[in-house]
């Protein structure tokens, strides 16, 4: 519960960077869900909102990325605002979301099934893809550091042009991606 004090200035933020006081709630109930006082949520609010800012992201974007995948995401950020606003920030540059970067490392997890992709894309791609340093970070929660392992392997947007469509599909498939959101990646 929030005293009528936070709860107008959380209004207030949203308001003032553009995303609103719904909005505003939903992000101040995440970061006190990650056991942050009210009080330090609603800076931390105001901090990220000017840190998309700086970036040239779009805060609603952001704001509405974090009230609506932070059910899904907690379990890799362990409680650490700092991650999950670093997160949503990596993720709004790359033009993915919170619940995509999470369903990479869902899906890295899946070890024997994401080795067996993995292997299978090789052999159609002519290169050998390892994935065991992603795979790592996903495990300690770094959402960051998967998706910049995975465009690694990847490979950038020419390398991923030049590749027919079943190769596109079993190599989005090796990373848990479908392959529009592979695409977005590279």
């Amino acid at each position: 519960k929030l005293s009528g004090e936070t709860a107008a200035e959380v209004a207030d933020i949203g308001n003032a960077f553009g995303y609103g006081a719904q909005e505003a709630g939903k992000v101040q109930a995440a970061f006190t869900g990650m056991g942050v006082e009210a009080g330090k949520a609603a800076d931390m609010q105001r901090d990220l909102a000017a840190e998309a800012m700086k970036a040239g992201l779009n805060v609603g974007t952001i704001m509405k990325d974090i009230a609506e995948s932070s059910a899904e995401t907690a379990i890799f950020f362990g409680g650490n605002v700092k991650k999950l606003k670093d997160a949503a920030i990596e993720a709004g540059k790359l033009g993915v979301s919170l619940k995509t970067m999470a369903k990479v490392a869902e899906g890295l997890l899946d070890i024997e099934g994401s080795i067996g992709k993995q292997m299978e894309a090789s052999v159609l791609i002519g290169r050998q893809l390892n994935l065991d340093r992603a795979r790592q970070l996903a495990l300690s929660g770094d959402l960051e550091g998967v998706l910049g392992e995975v465009r690694k392997q990847v490979g950038g947007e020419a390398e991923f042009n030049r590749l027919n469509v079943i190769q596109r599909k079993k190599l989005a498939e090796a990373v848990g991606l479908s392959t529009s959101e592979l695409a977005r990646l590279t």
